[in-house]
């Protein structure tokens, strides 16, 4: 895994799209459970993250929302089962991430999110 420069297209992307301090914890705490286990998807309960960095689930919940509208990660949830996370291939693919128009499509991603969370 490209466990470095993940973490500098992270902090690329973050220039762009602002990303609060939670999602920032928890987005490289997933990065580093990624690491440990050398894969770009793993499963870990929003329970175990609450716990390991002092957050409530609810708090899990939106965050990890936040990360997959912005196009950071995806997940899938089971009830009573850990979420299945994965790291979001475009945001992966350097050719794309590198071009100008994926940072153009990321900031009318995130302006749109911003827009539509303000009507509802």
């Amino acid at each position: 895994m490209y466990y470095l420069e993940l973490i500098q297209r992270f902090w690329d992307f973050n220039k762009i799209v602002k990303i609060s301090p939670t999602e920032i914890a928890l987005y490289l705490y997933l990065l580093k459970i990624g690491y440990e286990k050398d894969r770009y998807d793993f499963k870990i309960s929003d329970v175990e993250l609450a716990r390991e960095l002092g957050l409530t689930r609810v708090t899990i919940k939106a965050s990890k929302d936040k990360l997959k509208n912005r196009g950071l990660i995806q997940f899938q949830t089971s009830n009573g089962l850990p979420c299945y996370y994965r790291f979001q291939a475009l945001f992966l693919d350097n050719r794309f991430q590198k071009s100008k128009l994926y940072w153009l499509i990321a900031k009318l991603r995130f302006l749109f999110l911003e827009l539509h969370s303000s009507f509802g």
